[in-house]
């Protein structure tokens, strides 16, 4: 048993009437144990904490009419699926750890973004929380490999509009077609603009 385990059990002897648990009342246990731990010590003492629920009956849960599930947040979607395998009483720990470490995980990212600004350090606070989570982070291409799908969906708005190449904007195509220099469409012939700036 590592020292995360024993802290988790010491937690859930001292305050097992409060299980089953929720996330956030895992993380709150953890806290108030490991006071100011690093992120990655809570997380893994909150996902000890989570674990126990296996050992209490699982808890029905019943929507209100107007509360279907595709109207619940991710966070209640999670905590759903893991009861209802739960209540299988079947052997699928390993579903249900998925579905615990995605809890975890999309917690964890909760925690960094939770109304806080975006800085220089909030893409690798969450690029370190999707590694240990065992995720492959790869380096980012360069756009003269992106098809021109990818290309779009690298530029696109914010508010969902076509979005614009920073080099190649949407105004020289529009003069080439006027010109009858090309037929494409604008993201196709942006690909063909990286291929030939790339030779």
């Amino acid at each position: 048993m590592t020292e995360i385990q024993e802290v988790a059990e010491a937690i859930y002897e001292k305050h097992k009437a409060l299980w089953p648990l929720s996330g956030e009342g895992a993380v709150h246990l953890a806290r108030m144990q490991m006071g100011d731990e690093s992120t990655t010590v809570i997380t893994g003492v909150s996902h000890e904490l989570f674990k126990f629920n296996k050992r209490q009956e699982p808890v029905e849960v019943t929507y209100a009419e107007t509360e279907a599930p595709e109207q619940l947040s991710i966070l209640d979607r999670l905590d759903v699926a893991y009861q209802n395998l739960d209540r299988l009483h079947v052997d699928l720990a390993y579903e249900q750890e998925a579905l615990n470490d995605a809890e975890v995980l999309i917690r964890s990212i909760h925690q960094v973004l939770d109304g806080k600004e975006w800085d220089s350090d909030t893409p690798s606070d969450i690029a370190a929380l999707l590694t240990a989570q065992g995720m492959v982070i790869t380096e980012p291409r360069d756009d003269c490999e992106l098809t021109a799908d990818e290309l779009q969906q690298r530029y696109a708005d914010a508010d969902g509009g076509w979005g614009e190449h920073p080099l190649y904007s949407r105004n020289v195509w529009k003069e080439q077609i006027c010109c009858n220099d090309t037929q494409r469409g604008y993201w196709d012939w942006v690909v063909v603009m990286l291929e030939q700036e790339a030779d």
